[in-house]
């Protein structure tokens, strides 16, 4: 079976303060995993390490069968797949709901100089236009909000 993500002994450090000690961790090809853990425990941390968006300060870690350090990760970003609430920090408030879930493509949060066709954004549009959501807020954590400021409804993404 095809390892997918290899953790070797990989540590962080955060000045003198140890974020992560010696965390080994494979996952094969077909396997599915929940990180789960109270506050703290370092979720966030290795999900960042294993989405190559977060280098560790010792250990190794291989990704779709590439060696962090050795690799572009601006060219393995977009064939990697993260979804955590941690995320929301990187989303401009008043972002566009599309330029959002279309940037995911691009491996980014939010579209800079990327163009989409109309055909993608119509395909897409159906996916939230039912509820009328537009713009995203972050008022209160993660919310995707109507057009108009006196909207309730929401969804977390």
């Amino acid at each position: 079976m095809t390892s997918v993500l290899h953790l070797d002994d990989v540590s962080l450090h955060r000045g003198s303060h140890q974020i992560l000690s010696h965390v080994s961790w494979t996952v094969d090809e077909g396997q599915h995993w929940v990180l789960l853990g109270s506050n703290g425990a370092g979720k966030t941390t290795i999900a960042r390490i294993a989405s190559a968006r977060l280098f560790p300060s010792s250990g190794t870690v291989d990704v779709l069968s590439e060696r962090l350090g050795r690799v572009d990760v601006s060219e393995l970003h977009p064939r990697i797949g993260l979804l955590s609430s941690a995320l929301a920090a990187n989303v401009q408030n008043g972002e566009k709901v599309l330029g959002v879930v279309l940037s995911a493509s691009y491996g980014r949060i939010g579209r800079w100089r990327e163009s989409t066709t109309t055909s993608t954004s119509s395909a897409l549009t159906p996916c939230w236009a039912p509820w009328g959501l537009l713009t995203w807020s972050t008022g209160r954590g993660e919310r995707c909000h109507r057009g108009s400021a006196s909207a309730s409804s929401w969804l977390a993404l």
